[in-house]
Parts: C-alpha cells; sequence; structure tokens
C-alpha cells in the first residue's frame, strides 16, 4: 500500500501551446510550470506540465530530476527562471516548500481540470 500526504497546492504559470511536440489536452491546450521553475537539461525547458500526467520528483545528490514517460530517457533538473541553477523549494499558493533531500515527491492535478498539488510519497 503506498502512502502519500498532499503537501499543498502549487502556484503554476500557464501558457497556451498551439503547436507542441507533445500530446496536448485539446480542450485546454495550456501547459504549466511552478512559478519561476523550469526545467534544464542542454537547455531550459519552460511550461512542463500536461494536466493528466505525473510527475516524480527524486534528489540524485546534484539537484532535483523531474521524471515523466513524455520525457524519455532525458534528464530534467528543476531550476530557477533567472540564473537556471539548482533549485531545492517548490512555490505554493501561500509561500514555498523546502524540498528535502531522501523524500520523493509527485506533482499532479487534484481532479482533471483541478489545481496542481505536491505530495510526498
Amino acid at each position: 500500500m503506498r502512502t502519500e500526504t498532499m503537501l499543498g497546492l502549487l502556484a503554476v504559470e500557464e501558457r497556451l501551446v498551439l503547436d507542441s511536440g507533445y500530446r496536448i489536452d485539446a480542450a485546454s491546450r495550456s501547459m504549466y510550470q511552478p512559478v519561476s521553475t523550469p526545467l534544464r537539461n542542454d537547455g531550459i525547458f519552460r511550461h512542463w506540465m500536461l494536466r493528466g500526467e505525473t510527475y516524480r520528483l527524486e534528489h540524485d545528490g546534484t539537484g532535483w530530476r523531474v521524471h515523466n514517460d513524455l520525457f524519455g530517457h532525458h534528464e530534467y533538473r528543476l531550476v530557477d527562471a533567472q540564473d537556471a541553477q539548482y533549485v531545492a523549494q517548490l512555490p505554493l499558493g501561500a509561500g514555498e516548500l523546502h524540498l528535502e533531500a531522501g523524500t520523493r515527491y509527485e506533482i499532479r492535478t487534484i481532479e482533471p481540470m483541478g489545481p496542481w498539488a505536491l505530495y510526498s510519497l
């Protein structure tokens, strides 16, 4: 049995996407990211969350890796939008939450069109 705790609702930014290499929800045509928190690989990947998907976060000793089946074998890490440096916190509706190494997290919507939430596993 898997136990999880909802830690709070994420503060997110939304962007309308007209053309993308990813499967986009036809109803919303939107992609999201936690406020000022894109992903970094060999570039900066903004607005990386899609409704209906679950994103798993784990610390790998360097930064917070984000996993999703759509990403394939690529490694993405949470970074700050201003300086592209690794971050260890996520913005919530009220304040921010510091992520703790050794804890696994998930980001997903509460309902198909509901708010984005952060869970500890």
